[in-house]
C-alpha cells in the first residue's frame, strides 16, 4: 500500500497524513481555527440560550453537533485536505493493519466505560450506604423511540468529532509545531468541550491521547471513530441504577 506522504502533490495546503511521522508541510495560520472556533462558541452559546429548559439536553446536542459540522467545512475550505490525510480511503480501510487497530480501539472502549463504572461503583462504596450503581439496560421501546438521537449519539456525533479532533485540528497542529505538540492542543481542546467535571475533563484528554496514537498506527482515524462509536452507544442504551 502507497504511504500517503507519497501522494502529496502540493495542491493541498494540510501536508501531512495521520501516521506519516517524517513528511513535513509549509507552516499553516491558524487565525481561521482561532476565529471560527471563537465565532462558532459564541454562536453556539447564543443559541442554547434560546432553547427552553424541556429541550435543553436535545437541543444542546443539536448545536453542538451544527457547529461541529460547520467548523469541519470552515476548515476544510481553508485547508483542502483530501480523503487519504484522515486514512478513510477504502484501500486504508480494507487493509489487515487498519481491521486490527480498529479491534483494539473497540477493546479499548470497552475498557475504558469498565473503568468509569468501577471508579462509580467505587465512590458510591465509599459513600452513603445502600447506594451501589448497578447496569440496567433501558426499555427497547426507549431506545428505539428516537431513532435520530441514538443515530446521532452512536455514529454521526462520533464521526464528526473524531474528524474534527483527531482529524483537522490534530493534523494542522501536526504540520506546524509536530507530533507531541498536536497531540496535547488538540487533545486539551476536546477535554475543554467536554468539561462536565474535572475528573471527566481529565478521563477525555487522556482518551484522546490514546485515541491518536492508535489512530497513527493505523494511518487512519477509523479505530478512533470505531471506539467513540461504541463507546456512545453503550452509554445511550444502559443506565446507571442505584440499589
Amino acid at each position: 500500500m502507497t504511504h500517503p506522504a507519497a501522494c502529496y502533490d502540493g495542491d493541498t495546503r494540510l501536508a501531512v497524513a495521520l501516521g506519516d511521522d517524517g513528511h513535513e508541510g509549509p507552516k499553516l495560520s491558524i487565525k481561521v481555527v482561532i476565529l471560527a472556533g471563537l465565532i462558532l462558541i459564541l454562536f453556539s452559546l447564543w443559541l442554547y440560550g434560546l432553547l427552553p429548559a424541556s429541550e435543553s439536553q436535545r437541543g444542546g446536542d443539536l448545536v453542538y453537533l451544527i457547529a461541529t459540522i460547520a467548523f469541519c467545512l470552515v476548515l476544510q475550505h481553508e485547508y483542502q485536505p483530501r480523503l487519504w490525510q484522515f486514512g478513510l480511503s477504502r484501500e486504508v480501510l480494507r487493509s489487515r493493519r487498519t481491521l486490527a487497530w480498529i479491534g483494539l480501539g473497540i477493546a479499548l472502549a470497552g475498557a475504558n466505560f469498565g473503568f468509569i463504572y468501577g471508579v462509580v461503583s467505587l465512590g458510591s462504596v465509599m459513600g452513603p450506604p445502600h447506594h451501589v450503581p448497578t447496569l440496567g439496560l433501558l426499555p427497547t421501546g426507549r431506545i428505539l423511540g428516537q431513532p435520530f438521537d441514538l443515530l446521532v449519539d452512536s455514529l454521526i456525533g462520533p464521526f464528526l468529532e473524531e474528524l474534527l479532533f483527531r482529524g483537522y485540528l490534530y493534523l494542522v497542529f501536526r504540520q506546524n509545531w509536530g507530533q507531541r505538540w498536536a497531540a496535547l492542543i488538540s487533545s486539551a481542546v476536546f477535554a475543554a468541550c467536554h468539561l462536565w467535571s474535572v475528573l471527566f475533563a481529565v478521563e477525555v484528554f487522556l482518551g484522546s491521547l490514546v485515541d491518536i496514537y492508535l489512530d497513527n498506527k493505523a494511518r487512519s482515524l477509523a479505530p478512533s471513530i470505531a471506539g467513540h462509536a461504541l463507546y456512545n452507544l453503550v452509554l445511550r442504551v444502559i443506565r446507571f441504577s442505584h440499589a
